[in-house]
């Protein structure tokens, strides 16, 4: 599926949803999952921590490939995602920063842009996106508004 897709490149920020195996999936490994998403968040082992929106980025790639998935009336949907800090081990990026990024994601994937979105639609987007990376806004785990 992965050398389908991406001819065995799957680059940085990119989402790929991959069904496991009977014999793994399911109740046959702790977590009772049935599909794994490989979220790529470097090229090759590297720290990453420099990046601004990676983790934002791969957040949203896996929300739209959730989404794509869940159309499919012959796939059992996906209704909840277990994830490791992405970026966090070899990437050296902050746990704090990651958590806030995939939130962030999350946030603005709840709130759909208009069909014709304009720089003012997203801007406020972006913003919050560079804010995630600065902790002197963050209070109390939150983000300031």
């Amino acid at each position: 599926m992965l050398r389908e897709q991406w001819l065995g490149y799957a680059p940085p920020g990119s989402c790929t949803l991959v069904p496991l195996a009977d014999d793994m999936a399911g109740t046959n490994n702790p977590w009772g999952a049935r599909v794994m998403a490989v979220i790529p968040t470097m090229r090759v082992p590297d720290d990453v921590s420099w990046h601004q929106d990676l983790v934002y980025n791969c957040m949203w790639s896996l929300l739209c490939e959730i989404v794509k998935w869940n159309r499919n009336p012959n796939q059992e949907p996906i209704r909840t995602v277990l994830s490791t800090g992405l970026g966090t081990g070899t990437g050296g990026l902050d746990y704090n920063r990651c958590a806030r990024q995939m939130v962030l994601a999350a946030k603005h994937f709840q709130e759909p842009l208009p069909v014709h979105p304009r720089w003012e639609h997203v801007e406020s987007y972006a913003q919050d996106v560079c804010e995630s990376v600065d902790e002197s806004n963050v209070v109390y785990g939150t983000l300031m508004t």
